[in-house]
């Protein structure tokens, strides 16, 4: 499985049927084996394939509400060293990331981002810096955690 570091750092003392395979808490990559579920795995779509305006589905788990799907478009790709201002301070990612409109809130972090056709294009990391209606949130391309587990 794959998640966000900083999900893994607040859960981990929780998770005694999973281990840690690889992270890079500087880009907010966390990488996971589950000892006792054993789920199929979903396909991951290159970065480079991903298309602007392309439909972007969020699946995570806002406000402790497992399973909430929200919808939206790629409304930008960041290549690499993209920051962020945060509350606690600033977010230097270096790993490709993509924007979207589909709303991801408190708790969605860790969750998939997927295309129409069921693939997953990222991890949620970040979301609704605003309650704008053209909220800004960004997700960590799939191929970043890919690119990792490769490095093992």
């Amino acid at each position: 499985a794959i998640i966000n570091h900083k999900v893994d750092a607040k859960k981990r003392e929780n998770w005694n049927e999973a281990n840690v395979i690889a992270k890079d808490p500087k880009n907010d990559i966390c990488i996971i084996e589950s000892l006792t579920v054993d789920a199929p795995p979903v396909k991951i779509k290159s970065y480079e394939k991903i298309e602007m305006l392309e439909k972007a589905y969020a699946i995570g788990g806002p406000q402790c509400q497992p399973g909430v799907m929200t919808s939206g478009e790629i409304q930008n790709k960041y290549d690499f060293g993209y920051e962020v201002q945060l509350e606690d301070g600033l977010q230097e990612f270096t790993v490709p990331l993509l924007q979207t409109n589909a709303h991801i809130r408190g708790g969605n972090s860790g969750g998939g981002l997927f295309d129409k056709n069921g693939n997953l294009i990222g991890i949620t990391t970040i979301g609704e810096l605003s309650d704008s209606p053209n909220p800004f949130n960004l997700a960590i391309s799939a191929d970043a955690f890919t690119k990792l587990l490769n490095k093992q």
